[in-house]
């Protein structure tokens, strides 16, 4: 069994003994990580291992690491966890990650969910991405998606780029969804 702690956070070992074997430094826990998660059979655990290394959004190595894991070949869950754990380094190098996924992956789902992992960055470029993402792809999935998720951010340039699907674009479907978006806004 994984548990996922820190020294500030309680755990229940049930009994079981905690013997110390002193500090490990951040690039000995995420070797650990990787190893375990190379070797690991369950998509539960390897879910659990994806959580671990994302809590290390500090580490290089990690972010290398949650960009193998998406852009990789594995199950569309772990991909999308590892999209998700990205987001929450608030890098530029993450940001780039996920907007390269949203325009090229081959799964509908996981371009959603990096769209949405963008939308979670605080990062100023990320509305200019998701703006280019929903005017801009060929797919009509992933503009409805871009112009939700675009409608979260409620910055003054993504609702003028709202505005401008909703009553310009040549996809009815983009366009309800960019009003939709609209109506989301607390001022409506």
């Amino acid at each position: 069994e994984l548990s996922v702690s820190n020294l500030s956070s309680s755990v229940d070992f049930e009994g079981d003994p905690l013997v110390w074997l002193g500090a490990g430094g951040l690039e000995e826990s995420i070797s650990f990580l990787d190893a375990t998660y190379k070797k690991a059979g369950s998509s539960e655990l390897k879910e659990y291992l994806l959580m671990a290394i994302g809590l290390h959004s500090e580490s290089p190595r990690a972010i290398g690491f949650m960009k193998e894991v998406l852009l990789g070949t594995g199950e569309e869950d772990l991909r999308e966890d590892a999209a998700f754990w990205l987001c929450q380094t608030q890098t530029d190098e993450a940001r780039k990650i996920l907007l390269e996924t949203a325009w090229k992956d081959r799964s509908e789902d996981v371009r959603e969910k990096a769209i949405f992992s963008m939308s979670q960055m605080d990062a100023g470029q990320v509305v200019d991405d998701i703006i280019a993402l929903a005017k801009g792809h060929t797919d009509t999935e992933t503009r409805k998606k871009a112009a939700f998720w675009l409608g979260q951010k409620a910055s003054e340039k993504a609702v003028g780029a709202l505005k401008d699907i909703a009553y310009k674009d040549e996809d009815t479907e983009v366009q309800k969804s960019a009003m939709f978006a609209l109506t989301q806004l607390e001022d409506g």
